[in-house]
């Protein structure tokens, strides 16, 4: 007779973003906003093309990133990750400059700090 069922939880979690990224004018000053996952993080960035999206809860381990651009002519990249946030680089297609670029963003990372 089963009496106990024990098992390892690995504590997985799950998280995705839209961010809107726009240019204004001359100056090329952006625009950011976090249309879907704003309780889940913040967005910040330096100059055009370098977004970090910063966790509101940090994972108990580095998260897997996945991201797909959602303007026109642009690619996008994750290049760093962290227990506290995810880097993310867009570029222009066709000549490999940065570009202010949304994107869509899933995160998926683990609540405990033990690996599977």
């Amino acid at each position: 007779m089963l009496r106990e069922l024990k098992g390892t939880q690995r504590l997985p979690r799950m998280l995705a973003f839209k961010v809107r990224v726009e240019t204004q004018g001359q100056s090329q000053e952006q625009s950011i906003d976090i249309k879907e996952g704003r309780s889940d993080g913040t967005v910040s960035s330096h100059e055009i093309g370098q977004y970090i999206l910063k966790f509101s809860h940090p994972f108990a381990r580095p998260p897997v990133a996945v991201a797909t651009c959602i303007s026109d002519g642009c690619d996008v990249e994750v290049t760093d990750t962290s227990t506290e946030y995810c880097q993310i680089r867009t570029r222009s297609s066709s000549t490999q400059e940065p570009c202010a670029g949304s994107f869509f963003l899933i995160v998926l990372g683990w609540d405990s700090a033990e690996p599977v």
